[in-house]
């Protein structure tokens, strides 16, 4: 944005007042034009924020039946995958280290194959475990990197 006084092509004829009362008041509307731009994004943020569940649940009926776009939304909303993981009794630290280590590499191909082929993981814990990586891979579970990095300097030292 910028506020000119007087016309570019007539400055040297003296139509330029870079301190006058056009250039004031150009001033104070490039302040009102960016606030009110700035409250509308913010606005939108905000909508932006609440239509994602609606979203995230259309894309599940598109894919999967009603009863499993209940089941992975709740799953989705209810639990983090890190406390996810490490609730899994029936395979040892390592696995549960390395489960958490693909995630965090962020590749759903490379945890999955591990979590079939690896692990002695049950259907339902697998689908858990890629439902909560997507819940991570969308920005909705801000505390898996803390609790990843956190998990790695226990086990460093």
């Amino acid at each position: 944005m910028g506020t000119i006084d007087g016309s570019p092509f007539n400055w040297e004829a003296g139509d330029y007042d870079p301190h006058g009362q056009v250039v004031g008041e150009g001033k104070k509307n490039m302040i009102r034009c960016g606030l009110i731009v700035a409250s509308n994004v913010a606005a939108e943020d905000k909508v932006q924020e609440k239509d994602d569940l609606s979203r995230l649940e259309k894309e599940a009926k598109q894919i999967f039946s009603d009863d499993l776009s209940t089941k992975y939304l709740a799953i989705f909303n209810d639990k983090n995958l890190y406390d996810h993981v490490m609730s899994l009794d029936h395979i040892d630290e390592t696995h549960q280290r390395q489960l958490l280590k693909l995630a965090h590499l962020g590749v759903q191909s490379n945890l999955q194959f591990f979590a079939e082929n690896q692990t002695e993981l049950n259907e339902e814990d697998i689908e858990t475990i890629i439902v909560l990586f997507h819940k991570i891979q969308r920005g909705k579970d801000p505390d898996f990197d803390d609790k990843y990095k956190a998990m790695e300097l226990e086990f460093a030292s």
